[in-house]
């Protein structure tokens, strides 16, 4: 494993858990304090700062995106701040290092759906396009998207049902925070 392995990843947008079996050469690798220090000048000279704050490592480019940068980051993250929203609608107490069960989020939407269509709206936002979709997969494209950037991991090969939420998921919830109208009054 060297310092180009992870540029790899992380150049391509991802945020890398150190809670992620995938993961966890390049995390032990990015934990070591002298190879961060490498990689974090590396990068610099590259126009990119290296972060590694609560358990997730990414890149962000150094200085202001422009208007079109913007734009781009905010396509290719849309889904992931949408199912993760989705996700703390459904299970408020959602966390880092914590576990959710398919079968016990669709139980749980069930429950809600009654008082709160906004939901459905937003599992519908994930699966748009594809004409009228059933519930299971409305939360397959839920999961799908959740697993595509790295937000959760199926705890093993055997169990279809049960993951891990991955570290990762706390830079996403600092960004749906700071959008939310309650959070901006606070502060």
């Amino acid at each position: 494993m060297d310092i180009a392995n992870v540029f790899e990843i992380l150049s391509q947008g991802k945020i890398i858990s150190s809670n992620s079996k995938k993961y966890s050469e390049y995390t032990r690798h990015l934990m070591d304090e002298e190879v961060f220090d490498e990689f974090y000048d590396a990068a610099s000279t590259l126009g990119y700062i290296l972060h590694g704050e609560g358990g997730y490592f990414y890149l962000s480019k150094k200085g202001q995106m422009n208007k079109d940068e913007m734009e781009a980051y905010i396509a290719k993250h849309t889904d992931a701040i949408l199912a993760i929203s989705i996700l703390r609608q459904l299970r408020p107490q959602i966390d880092r290092g914590s576990f959710i069960v398919y079968t016990d989020l669709i139980h749980e939407y069930k429950m809600q759906e009654k008082e709160d269509s906004s939901i459905a709206n937003r599992l519908n936002m994930l699966v748009s396009g594809k004409g009228n979709v059933d519930l299971k997969s409305a939360f397959d494209a839920l999961f799908d998207r959740l697993r595509k950037f790295d937000l959760i991991e199926r705890i093993g090969n055997n169990d279809q049902d049960k993951y891990k939420v991955l570290d990762a998921i706390d830079y996403y919830i600092k960004i749906i925070e700071l959008s939310e109208p309650n959070s901006r009054e606070s502060k």
